[in-house]
């Protein structure tokens, strides 16, 4: 901060490159109450006139007189600023001006380390002028890190992750947040009362995607579709879905939430953690709270089905039907290899595999050291990978048959000499996209427990996913919910 008088003051918090001849300026100015400021960038002889601007309050800044001075923030893109000639900034108000030279080294040349003090009305404003406008600010690449300009601003707001929020402060009194791995997000929030002129949530959705070529993760803004917010009393439930194509790539995904109560407002980060369907949809029921009679849970979850149903059920009936079991050596996806206990059971069972498939996926904590076995043997090649959804979409599109073994269920075929079962039916193309569909729209819980609904007999009854349901009635809605999805498929 410059100090040029008692009541002009000015501080540049940051001056950053955004492209070639492109910059941002931030920071604050200390002006004499009802002088109106006026700041001047100057380029040598030439002024450069900002294209972008904006002028936020400071609420952060304090000032020791209030009834004499005014602080305002100030935000600039300046266009066209020459490379390497004279930069200043000049302020003037009320009688008093300073200037102050852009080109001192001292100046911070980091917009993350700015943007951290930003006050979060502001920041939110500036992350959703990135994301719906990249090309005039592209702030989310900033640095090439993972949230470019805004990583130490979204450090510092109240953090929502896979554990609930209990009374954060006066007002909020419980958040919790969840997501599937078929897209679908929910944020949960209770209040200290019932708000007197509604409540509103603004979601912006930020996804770590899986880069196409596999060198590496990249965070982006992502929309959010069939977005709806239910609210009881003093008591909301936000829903929506992210699209169908993003999903092989999604390997996490946060919301940035700006809640307006009243005359309130609150800020979140939101890092939801990725649980199955049946609890997805039960935690939905469980924002009613303990304490609360079963209508409201009931009213918070019924048009969240009802919404899933008109949304899903066209899709489901329009998938292409199972064809029949395709020959030659299918892939092998192998999912759950999570426990360094499976790895001397790969040891012994590899030559089996190997002579039964074209090739090995797998997926897990322990992938990679379960990888090497294969590669060792050098028969089949193998590769280790995060997410099943890329391996599913390249098979998909490859039209290969593949063969899904859970670790689990490959560990009792071993011992009951029953392998040859576990590639009986391999699926390929369509059958592949109907149970990936299914799986994400209407999964009870890993893909194996997908692919045995999927090819259980439709005259048997109904299994309903093993879940401890919050109340009987949301477990009874649920599951009447997923059966009618399953038997449209069917």
């Amino acid at each position: 901060m410059i100090y040029f008088a008692e009541r002009l003051q000015l501080a540049v918090e940051g001056l950053a490159r955004l492209a070639p001849r492109r910059l941002l300026l931030c920071g604050w100015m200390l002006t004499p109450r009802g002088a109106p400021p006026q700041l001047r960038v100057t380029a040598g002889d030439q002024v450069v006139t900002p294209v972008q601007s904006l002028a936020p309050p400071r609420p952060d800044v304090t000032l020791l007189q209030p009834d004499l001075a005014q602080v305002q923030g100030f935000l600039l893109v300046l266009d066209g600023v020459p490379e390497g000639a004279p930069l200043v900034l000049t302020l003037a108000a009320g009688g008093l001006s300073g200037r102050v030279n852009l080109r001192d080294p001292g100046i911070n040349r980091d917009l993350d380390k700015a943007f951290a003090r930003l006050p979060a009305a502001l920041g939110f404003s500036l992350l959703r002028g990135a994301r719906d406008d990249p090309a005039r600010w592209p702030l989310l690449r900033h640095g090439y890190r993972a949230h470019g300009a805004f990583g130490g601003w979204l450090d510092a707001l109240p953090q929502l992750g896979s554990a609930a929020l209990s009374d954060p402060d006066g007002l909020l009194r419980h958040a919790a947040t969840a997501a599937t791995t078929g897209g679908e997000v929910m944020l949960g929030l209770r209040f200290a009362g019932r708000p007197q002129r509604g409540l509103e949530v603004e979601l912006i959705a930020l996804a770590r995607l899986a880069a196409p070529d596999g060198a590496g993760d990249e965070t982006a803004f992502v929309p959010l579709e069939d977005d709806h917010c239910t609210t009881m009393g003093a008591t909301a439930c936000l829903h929506a879905r992210l699209p169908t194509p993003l999903l092989p790539r999604l390997v996490a995904l946060e919301l940035v939430a700006e809640l307006r109560f009243d005359d309130e407002r609150r800020w979140l980060r939101c890092r939801p953690g990725v649980v199955p369907l049946p609890a997805f949809l039960d935690a939905i029921a469980a924002q009613a709270g303990p304490e609360a009679e079963g209508s409201l849970a009931e009213a918070l979850l019924r048009p969240v089905l009802a919404r899933r149903e008109a949304a899903l059920a066209p899709r489901l009936a329009g998938l292409p039907p199972v064809p029949a079991a395709p020959a030659g050596a299918p892939l092998a996806l192998v999912t759950g290899c999570d426990e360094p206990a499976l790895l001397p059971l790969l040891e012994i069972v590899a030559a089996g595999l190997e002579r039964r498939c074209g090739g090995l996926v797998l997926l897990g904590r322990q992938a990679e050291a379960a990888a090497q076995i294969f590669a060792r043997r050098g028969r089949r090649p193998a590769q280790a990978a995060r997410l099943a959804g890329p391996a599913l979409a390249a098979a998909i599109a490859g039209d290969t048959p593949v063969v899904l073994l859970e670790a689990q269920r490959l560990g009792q075929a071993v011992i009951d000499q029953q392998l040859d079962a576990l590639f009986a039916a391999p699926l390929q193309g369509a059958g592949l996209a109907r149970l990936q569909a299914l799986h994400d729209l209407a999964g009870c819980g890993d893909l194996s427990d997908s692919l045995a609904r999927l090819r259980r007999d439709p005259r048997q009854p109904w299994q309903p996913p093993a879940q401890a349901w919050c109340r009987p009635l949301a477990g009874q809605m649920i599951n009447d919910h997923l059966e009618r999805l399953w038997t449209l498929a069917a």
